[in-house]
């Protein structure tokens, strides 16, 4: 009888001993999992934080384009609007392109690259987003569009409206009449300049006259900064009035706009070459 019992209590030790193994083994063994499942995890974090930040559009404000103005730092602002919104009005010295062509644009070293939209094209300012986080230059989305860089008194370059009160604002008109006794009193000192085509320029112009076509002008404004007075005219009053809003959009303040059409003929009283 003693020995049954104490079979009975050995086997009840041997029992309980292994159910302690299991569950210490289970305790290690799930503690081993558990460590791996939070390394990986914590592991993940940094590269899902690196994959929301690059959902990020890269902007950049009109007032820190202009600070880094200041500071002599290169700006190429690159228009990828429709070329009829571009015509009708756009940042001076700004290049028209595309979405498409952004891609494979190449910036000169140590530019800064500015990306200029509509705020209302949503869709447009996505896909330039995309294109832009895989450039290896950098470049920028011009915050607020060039809507917010008008509203903030930026310049911007006019195709020049005669229906537009504040293009109309921006021309000073001189009349032939006037222009003819300005010429005589102060023609050393002024500087004439015809924004003709090239060809029509070559058919005829005013004697002395400095030819810098009207699609040209933005390009070249350098070559008239320099003058303390300007008589500017085209083919056309209309030219002229173009020409006009142009010259005070690039920042020339110096320049009259001639009035009128009759101003390329002999009857006109202006000396006429060729």
């Amino acid at each position: 009888m003693t020995n049954y019992r104490e079979e009975r209590k050995n086997v009840r030790a041997l029992s309980v001993g292994g159910l302690l193994i299991l569950l210490v083994g289970g305790f290690f063994i799930a503690r081993f999992f558990w460590g791996q499942s939070s390394k990986d995890s914590t592991e993940a974090t940094p590269l899902q934080t690196e994959k929301n930040e690059t959902k990020e559009l890269p902007f950049i404000s009109a007032e820190v384009i202009q600070q880094k103005v200041l500071n002599g730092d290169k700006i190429i602002f690159l228009d990828v609007r429709d070329q009829g919104d571009f015509e009708s009005e756009h940042i001076p010295q700004s290049i028209l392109t595309s979405p498409s062509t952004l891609s494979s644009y190449i910036a000169e070293q140590g530019a800064v690259v500015v990306i200029v939209l509509s705020n209302r094209d949503a869709a447009r300012q996505e896909a330039v987003g995309n294109i832009l986080r895989l450039k290896s230059y950098p470049a920028f989305i011009l915050k607020g569009g060039i809507e917010e860089w008008k509203r903030g008194g930026n310049p911007v370059l006019s195709y020049g409206n005669p229906d537009s009160f504040l293009d109309q604002s921006k021309v000073t008109y001189i009349s032939p009449d006037d222009a003819l006794k300005d010429l005589k009193e102060n023609g050393n000192t002024l500087l004439i300049l015809d924004v003709q085509s090239e060809q029509n320029f070559q058919k005829k112009h005013w004697k002395g006259a400095v030819n810098i076509p009207l699609d040209q002008l933005e390009k070249r404004v350098k070559e008239v900064t320099h003058a303390r007075s300007i008589i500017v005219y085209g083919e056309s009053e209309l030219v002229s009035f173009r020409a006009g809003v142009r010259l005070t959009d690039l920042g020339v303040f110096t320049a009259k706009t001639l009035s009128g059409n009759n101003h390329l003929k002999p009857e006109s009283g202006f000396i006429l070459e060729p």
